[in-house]
């Protein structure tokens, strides 16, 4: 009878490039969060405190980001209104409504299913009344 082999731990192959990836990636991502986070808790607690101008100062350098050109201009529009300058904040909000909507939209749209929802209705009301009138002729 030839002998058996017991095993206390079974075999693992570590994958190392994997876990390279996996070291890297936990390693980066809360590195960029953080400093994020440091700049809105800052003007948070200046916004807090009445200190609209620290707190318009991060807006407008969130305005010149490469990113966040939309999100800088609603929190200036937003912390402009906090402020009491309405004038400001409502150029402000226009400004970031506009941009949106230069960003997004591709011109005027026609939908054929509107179209044709609109022609039928028509025909459909055409129809309708010649059958009242020439009900009421009878």
């Amino acid at each position: 009878m030839p002998a058996r082999k017991f095993r206390c731990m079974p075999e693992f192959k570590i994958n190392y490039f994997a876990g390279f990836i996996l070291l890297a990636v936990l390693t980066v991502l809360p590195t960029g969060c953080a400093t994020h986070s440091a700049g809105v808790g800052a003007a948070l607690s200046s916004l807090k405190a009445g200190d609209t101008a620290t707190a318009l100062q991060w807006a407008e350098r969130l305005k010149m980001s490469a990113l966040s050109k939309n999100l800088g201009q609603i929190e200036s529009g937003r912390i402009k209104m906090l402020a009491g300058d309405f004038a400001g904040s409502r150029a402000d909000f226009a400004t970031a409504i506009d941009k949106i909507l230069e960003e997004t939209e591709n011109g005027p749209a026609i939908r054929v299913g509107s179209i044709g929802t609109t022609l039928v209705h028509r025909r459909l009301q055409t129809i309708r009344s010649a059958i009242m009138s020439s009900l009421r002729m009878s």
